[in-house]
């Protein structure tokens, strides 16, 4: 039988959330959530009554009308809570108001328990410990993300596929390193489909968005730069991770594809973990290395999309800003000028009423009907060419296409120039002018992107050579089936 949501969750769970005391069960569970991060080993229960009672006395509403803290009224009646305040002494009031806000936190804390938030269990030394239960963690950390608004993470994410794809580890945990790349990769493009979901939300709602000056300043200094500009695009905008790691990565994956031990003996250890056989783990293992590799070339469209609404937005609210103070040279200003005109000047509307009369007779010549011009119709005909011209151009074309590089011309040269014996040969060796570096540039291209169709490989290194006026990175070039992987 599959899993479903409640059949690993009670069916009681949302029930508070969805009660007409949403907003205090809410915040009664973000007020436990602070002290379990706290405390290590659970919360003792005097602390969680003490923290909930300190939120029920601050509000004096939940005090006053004690029979409107059910949803049911023969629970109200059932539970015998009742709060009146005594008459002898203000400190007699005091006390019947923190006894009943204790009775009432108690009574939150059962209802939170009995529907699946906290567990409750009895230590050796008879204290009591309220804990999390294993379901309701995530939900915790949403509702604390929600409130708190939580900021988007890059640089985080593209350090964590380069430190589990390009370290050490990978050559003995590289199961363990794959499937942590991997995370890492779509936490990435899910930050940044959120930052870019979040961006036409703020769209949308200055697009109609109908206020005064201060209020649009407001909306686009505080709201969208704190949430937007601060939080996240800033951040996105000025690193230089994506474009400094991106490279190093995709070299690595495309070096691992093409290590048949290292792939053998990390799809064993996958098919352990995972209790598959090998051949399933041996598949799984390269289709996450190339869904790694693809994502991080596939990520520019989605970064080009994050720009693109960013000055969108910065368009439409300047557009806002601008139809506000400057109102009166718009459509709209200057029928409002000539509405406080006619307020200010009585006799101003004898001029602009209609001057209707009355008719007995309709007909259709009594009809209004437009004026349409009539223009004198025009004829374009196509422009002949000479047949001369026709032979030049289709000439011209012919010679543009033979001198294109393709696929098979930058294999044709790799074959010419690199080393017979099949050793590595470095790209300075290749570049003897313009064309040939051109050509090189064609073959790393080739050889990252077309790892099947392409017979030789790309070994990127570290250092900068220079070749001319031009400074790459020192690469190297091996065909297939002659890689030797120390180098």
């Amino acid at each position: 039988m599959a899993k479903t949501l409640f059949s690993e969750v009670p069916e009681s769970f949302f029930s508070p959330l969805a009660s007409k005391h949403k907003v205090h069960y809410s915040e009664l569970l973000l007020c436990y959530y602070r002290l379990f991060e706290t405390y290590s080993t659970g919360v003792e229960r005097e602390l969680v009554i003490g923290s909930f009672t300190e939120y029920i006395t601050e509000r004096s509403g939940l005090l006053s009308h004690p029979s409107e803290l059910f949803d049911d009224p023969e629970e109200s009646a059932v539970s015998g809570l009742s709060y009146v305040p005594s008459d002898e002494s203000a400190g007699t009031q005091i006390g019947n108001a923190g006894t009943f806000a204790r009775n009432i936190a108690s009574m939150f804390l059962r209802r939170l328990i009995s529907c699946g938030w906290m567990s409750e269990e009895i230590l050796a030394d008879y204290t009591e410990v309220i804990n999390i239960t294993m379901w309701s963690r995530l939900f915790y950390t949403a509702i604390a993300e929600t409130v708190k608004g939580s900021s988007m993470e890059y640089e985080s994410h593209v350090i964590g596929i380069y430190s589990a794809i390009c370290s050490d580890a990978v050559e003995e945990q590289g199961a363990h390193a794959v499937l942590i790349g991997l995370d890492h990769t779509r936490r990435l493009i899910e930050s940044l489909k959120t930052l870019s979901q979040n961006m036409k939300t703020h769209i949308e709602s200055m697009f109609s968005e109908d206020a005064e000056v201060r209020d649009l300043l407001h909306i686009h200094y505080d709201l969208y730069m704190h949430e937007i500009v601060d939080k996240a695009y800033n951040r996105l905008k000025t690193s230089d991770n994506l474009s400094k790691y991106r490279p190093l990565i995709t070299s690595q994956i495309n070096a691992l594809l093409q290590q048949d031990i290292w792939l053998l003996k990390s799809a064993h250890k996958l098919s352990v973990m995972r209790g598959c056989t090998k051949e399933e783990a041996h598949a799984s293992l390269c289709s996450m290395l190339r869904e790694i590799r693809d994502e991080l070339r596939n990520i520019d469209p989605i970064l080009e999309e994050i720009d693109d609404k960013n000055r969108q937005y910065s368009r439409i609210s300047t557009e806002k800003i601008k139809s506000q103070v400057y109102a009166d040279a718009s459509l709209k200003g200057k029928v409002q000028k000539i509405i406080r005109g006619m307020k200010e000047e009585e006799t101003a509307y004898l001029l602009l009423r209609p001057n209707i009369r009355r008719t007995a007779l309709v007909q259709d010549r009594s009809l209004f009907t437009p004026r349409v011009s009539r223009q004198a119709e025009m004829t374009v005909e196509k422009p002949s060419v000479p047949e001369d011209d026709m032979e030049q151009i289709e000439l011209e074309m012919r010679m543009r296409i033979a001198h294109q590089l393709n696929h098979e011309k930058i294999c044709a040269f790799l074959s010419e120039h690199c080393h017979a014996d099949g050793s590595p040969t470095e790209a300075t060796e290749l570049i003897g002018s313009m064309e040939d570096l051109v050509r090189v540039i064609y073959a790393a291209a080739y050889a990252e992107g077309r790892e099947h169709r392409f017979p030789y490989t790309v070994v990127w290194g570290d250092r900068p050579v220079r070749w001319g006026r031009y400074e790459f990175l020192e690469h190297r070039f091996i065909p297939k089936g002659k890689i030797d992987h120390g180098a």
